[in-house]
């Protein structure tokens, strides 16, 4: 099962490194990102949630996790670990290697689930959140409250009843 660890500032690629090291299923998100300076503009890898990291671990086994250098907690809610579901974790990785930009209508209501039916993307569950000439499809990890944006075709998309949302 997967779960979100929360490291030091600026230590989850250490962190990642670290557990890697240890044999431990580890999934750091990143995304590139272009840094301007006095003298130059460069492209940087930075993480796409400061802070946190992803390990796929048996919860019983966490102590070399906990070890780590770098590494705060595992995230807990009420004293319980929060597993993160594996298809949350394919559905970000899948946003990270390919994003889409395409015209978005199809009566989708703001504030609405939505769930990617085709693509790439398809089984991603997310919330809309932007309504233009393009719809902005939000994928929340909720359990650390943190979310990606990605832009789609209406075409790929449609209406959750938020009971399904929950699933």
């Amino acid at each position: 099962m997967w779960y979100a660890v929360y490291t030091k500032s600026r230590f989850e690629k250490k962190v990642e490194e670290k557990l890697y090291e240890k044999k431990i299923d580890v999934f750091l998100p990143v995304i590139k990102k272009l840094r301007q300076w006095k003298d130059r503009k460069k492209w940087i890898t930075v993480p796409l949630f400061n802070n946190y990291i992803f390990v796929n671990i048996d919860f019983k086994n966490r102590y070399p996790v906990l070890e780590t250098d770098g590494v705060v907690r595992i995230i807990t809610f009420l004293g319980k670990p929060v597993p993160i579901p594996d298809s949350q974790i394919a559905s970000l990785k899948i946003a990270l290697t390919a994003p889409e930009e395409v015209e978005v209508s199809n009566g989708l209501i703001l504030g609405k689930p939505v769930v990617v039916t085709s693509g790439p993307f398809k089984g991603i569950k997310g919330i809309v959140t932007e309504k233009r000439s393009k719809n902005l499809v939000h994928i929340v990890l909720e359990s650390i409250n943190k979310s990606v944006s990605i832009d789609i075709h209406t075409g790929m998309i449609e209406a959750l009843s938020e009971k399904d949302h929950k699933k």
